[in-house]
């Protein structure tokens, strides 16, 4: 019966993909960023954004990040050119309050129960309006950790959870104007050299957020897209008709 009732009502292009823009996630943002350099790929043009606009965002790097160096280019002390590069991304996107976990990269799976723990607790102290979250459809297993540690705490956190893409594109129901925001974003991605040296994240994230505008007015040239959790039956209002078609 529900999935007749899904099929007898018609779908118009703006009930399941936005076509204006999000202009603020509220005062205070909080942002797991599973690595360095993982914010200002998703999100550094919204983080920029909103501190350019008063607003107070706080960045948790929770992994050190040490295996990013996979063919031993940078040698011993790489973690410290990665939490260096952080900082100085973090001054270029105009964030002052950063807090690095040091988890060890690739191992976030072995500790989820605590990762949530530890999220709820700095959310309780921090009291963000956005909790921003890597997607879903990552696939890195330290973004799908993060992910499901905030899943499991969801009905426990006082904001909303908003997910946003790195490496895999997601299904988005906001999207967020950064073209004025554009060349910091790409010098906050170009900090992490450690990272732009096995490949131009630069110019490919680039092309993502170009991509982003395409249902937006045409003076937005870059967007940044995000997926705000909303309840289970607008959820399966906004997903059904993709369903529908690969069915």
């Amino acid at each position: 019966m529900l999935w007749r009732k899904f099929r007898r009502k018609p779908f118009s292009e703006h009930e399941i993909y936005p076509y204006q823009v999000t202009e603020t996630l509220g005062e205070r943002l909080l942002v797991l960023a599973p690595h360095p350099d993982d914010e200002s790929i998703g999100c550094g043009g919204t983080i920029l954004k909103h501190t350019r606009r008063g607003g107070y965002v706080r960045v948790i790097f929770v992994t050190d990040g040490g295996r990013g160096d996979f063919e031993g280019r940078f040698g011993d002390d790489y973690t410290s050119q990665r939490r260096a590069s952080a900082l100085q991304a973090m001054n270029i996107l105009g964030v002052k309050d950063h807090r690095f976990w040091d988890y060890r990269d690739r191992e976030l799976s072995r500790h989820e129960r605590t990762l949530s723990k530890r999220i709820l607790t700095e959310a309780n102290e921090f009291s963000p309006d956005t909790l921003l979250v890597p997607s879903a459809w990552e696939v890195h297993p330290d973004h799908k950790a993060i992910f499901r540690a905030v899943w499991r705490i969801r009905r426990s956190l006082m904001c909303q959870i908003v997910l946003y893409e790195v490496l895999v594109p997601l299904y988005p129901n906001i999207l967020i104007d950064i073209t004025d925001e554009i060349d910091e974003k790409k010098r906050a991605i170009d900090a992490y050299y450690t990272e732009t040296a096995y490949t131009n994240y630069t110019e490919k994230v680039s092309g993502l957020n170009i991509f982003r505008s395409t249902t937006l007015k045409k003076d937005v040239r870059y967007a940044e897209a995000f997926l705000r959790v909303k309840p289970l039956d607008e959820i399966s209002r906004m997903v059904l008709p993709l369903l529908l078609v690969f069915a």
